[in-house]
Order: structure tokens, then sequence, then C-alpha cells
């Protein structure tokens, strides 16, 4: 699953993490990237974060080298558009450092808190899901469902018994960044993920486990860690805090200013030199983080959001990928003071009519109809008003709009890997390797 609380989850490693020592003497140059050096101690700095939050228990330096490489790619990108000279933004001495203890950074962070808060109690709280999923392809034939749902029940029946669901997910699910937690995956609010997942796991009381279930993903069964309000501000205080001063970086870009110097003299100098190694690095990563998500947000993200037609040439390519668990119903409602042929319905509406995308308890008058649920379900009509429908019954989506969300998402993810495969022809990328992983623990 894709689901993370995105309102404060960035796409990069966290900005600013513990210090690592490296002997000057041992800091060698590892890697060219368009002819820009890049030192052992910065890729050992980048690796380490990666893996104190990597899902991946055995992220190995040699693992994450293509990581790193696509990582320095877009930094390349993003200095040859001089993305670093837009604005006064870019970390200099401590100060940047010194940002997070700043109280006006700390107001912000507090005020965007609470607005998060709201949203999220509004919608529900949020919920903290364990799951195990079987996963099905959007062309899978009917046997292989069906032996799907067989082994799914099969397995639910054993946790039911007694079976240790932790165990399960980390040897049965084909989630891989959740099953490598015994299934457990982060904080979850409504909008976040598929309906048919969310629907399941907010109706479910800590410790309560669910049935197996069908998404467009697979088959699941989801065990409720854990479900609350809000979480507290001191547990999403760091990310807050950078989320907020990334915003700012965000307008600084958008509406650039000129150069300022700071108390202690012009930007840059030999103020760096008066750093820790440790600092530094910090520093250095951050500056590249930020580079990153700047050419990210110009390339990929906002680029796919704007381009409407680009994502109907992708989901009209893809649309066999999206498929519903249930049909849906794509047509008119109506209602009228007399039985309407199809021509009628067509050429003259009446005021009561009501057209759109509808999914089973979306509209009594289609539950009745189409979905043949009963009577009960209709809602009471006046006397001598016929109600009907002129429509068809789908079983995958015929319209973007229907799956938006998921389109883009998909889209975005083919946009960047356009973009880095241009990226690996445009930029000469030399890798010293016998360097770069001698000694990898130092």
């Amino acid at each position: 699953m894709k689901a993370r609380l995105k309102y404060v989850a960035l796409s990069f490693a966290m900005l600013f993490c513990e210090g690592m020592a490296f002997g000057q003497s041992d800091d060698a140059v590892v890697m060219r990237v368009n002819g820009r050096e890049i030192r052992r101690s910065a890729f050992y700095h980048s690796y380490r974060q990666a893996r104190a939050q990597s899902a991946d228990e055995v992220l190995t330096p040699e693992r994450y080298l293509p990581l790193y490489v696509d990582h320095a790619l877009k930094v390349e990108a993003a200095l040859e558009v001089r993305l670093d000279t837009l604005s006064d933004w870019a970390p200099t001495t401590t100060k940047k450092l010194r940002l997070w203890l700043d109280a006006d950074l700390e107001r912000e962070a507090t005020a965007c808190y609470e607005r998060l808060r709201q949203r999220v109690v509004a919608k529900g709280g949020l919920v903290k899901p364990a799951q195990i999923l079987f996963r099905l392809g959007q062309r899978d034939s009917k046997a292989k469902v069906a032996a799907a749902r067989t082994r799914i029940d099969s397995i639910h029946g054993a946790l039911k018994q007694g079976g240790d669901f932790a165990a399960a997910a980390r040897r049965l699910s084909q989630d891989s960044v959740s099953a490598s937690k015994g299934g457990e995956m982060e904080w979850l609010e409504r909008g976040t993920t598929l309906k048919e997942f969310e629907d399941v796991a907010f109706s479910l009381g800590k410790g309560e486990m669910s049935r197996p279930f069908e998404s467009p993903e697979g088959f699941h069964i989801v065990l409720l860690k854990d479900k609350c309000d809000f979480l507290p501000y001191d547990s999403l205080r760091a990310d807050l805090l950078a989320y907020v001063d990334m915003q700012r970086l965000r307008r600084r870009i958008n509406h650039p200013g000129p150069r300022r110097s700071t108390a202690d003299g012009p930007v840059g100098g030999n103020a760096m030199a008066a750093m820790s190694v440790a600092d530094s690095l910090a520093e250095a990563k951050a500056c590249e983080d930020m580079l990153v998500y700047a050419i990210c947000s110009r390339q990929v993200w906002a680029k796919a959001a704007a381009d409407e037609a680009g994502l109907q040439r992708f989901f009209r390519k893809n649309r066999k990928r999206y498929r519903w668990v249930e049909p849906r119903f794509r047509g008119i409602v109506y209602a009228a003071d007399r039985k309407l042929s199809a021509k009628d319905v067509r050429n003259r509406l009446a005021q009561e009519s009501q057209d759109g995308l509808f999914r089973r308890g979306d509209n009594a008058v289609v539950d009745r109809l189409v979905f043949k649920m009963p009577a009960t379900a209709a809602r009471k009509t006046h006397a001598g008003l016929y109600e009907g429908v002129y429509g068809k019954k789908y079983t995958t989506p015929k319209q973007l709009d229907e799956v938006r969300d998921l389109v883009v998402a998909d889209y975005q993810e083919a946009l960047e890997r356009e973009w880095l495969q241009s990226l690996h022809r445009k930029y000469k990328v030399e890798i010293l390797r016998d360097i770069l992983l001698k000694n990898e623990n130092n």
C-alpha cells in the first residue's frame, strides 16, 4: 500500500539526521556526475539516512547506489537550471540549522498542526492498520481469483484459531513494505488510499480483525492495531518543522528576491569550514534535498497534475489497469408524471433528473432498479410519480474523473521514470566502485 501521512511526510529523507564522523584522509572522490565530484562521506551520510528510514532491513550500500545516482542526477538537473541561485534560501553556516529553534517557524508549525488536526478529526480520525495482501492483476483469470480467495479464506480461518498475524504477514503478504513489519502500516486518514480498504479499516475496533475482502489491489485481511482522533504535536513536530521550512523554500523559489548577507558576513566564504564535519554533511544534504524537491515539483508533480491531455492519453492507454470490485451504473435517474421512453429521457428530462456515476448505496432508485436491492431500500415518492433509470452498468471505469487520483499518481511515476532515463542519457556518471564499497562499515 502506498498510504502514508502525506500531509507531514516529505518524499525525501529528513533534512537533518544525526551526524557521522568520517576521517578526512579517507574521504576520497567516489563518483562524478557530469563532472561534479561526490565524496565518500557524502554518499555514506545519505546511505545511513536512507537505511535508518527504510523498511528494507538488508539495504546495503551497493543496493542503495542506484537510488543515490538517481538523486545525484536530479541535483544536477536542478543546478543546470540554476535553482540554487533563484533566491537566498541556500543553507549557510549554522544559521540554517538554528532555524529549527526559530520561534516564528514553531508558530507556523503549530498552526499547521491545528489545521491538520481539525481536518483529520472531521473525517473520522486516524487508524493504524496491519494487513495481509494477496495482489490481483487486472487481467487475472477467474480461476486465479478463485484460488486467491480460497487461500486468503484459509489463512483467515487459521488466524481465527489463534494464528500469529504478524508472522503470517511476514511470510505470506504481497505488500513488501508492510510485510517486513509484520503487516503493520503507517497511520492512515480517510481519503489517502482505496475507499474499499478505508471502509473496512475505519469500521474495526482496536485489536479487531476483518474478514477477507476485495479491493482493486487484491484480497486483504486487516487487523486494526490502533486508532485515535489525531497524533500528539510532539510526535509530528520534526516533520511539521521540515514541512513548514520547505513551504518557505517553495515561496522563495516562486518569488525570488535579492541575495542577502548575514550578520556574520556574506553568504559562503570560509564560514562552512568552521562547522563540524557532521554539520557540513547535514547542510549539504539538506541543500541537495531542497533542490531535488524543487526540480521534481517542476518536472514531475506539478506537470502531471496540470497536463490534462497527457492524463487523458495515459488513462486511455492503461484503462484496463483500473477496475472496480463492484459494478457502477452510469446514467440518468429521472422522476416524471408518466413512464418515459429512452427517447423522452434523452430529449426532455424532468427537473428532478439526476445523471452521473452511481455505486451500490448511492441512490435508492438505482439500487432498486439496477442493482436489485430490496424495495425497502428505496426512498418514498409522491403518489403517482414514476421513477426510472436510463444508462448502463460498467465493471471498469470509462472516464478519467472516475479514478483521477490513481491515474495522477501512476502518471507521475511514469513521468519520473521517463525523466530519469533522459537524465541518465544526458549526464555522464562515473562510479569508482572499488573505492566506494571498500570498508563500507567505516
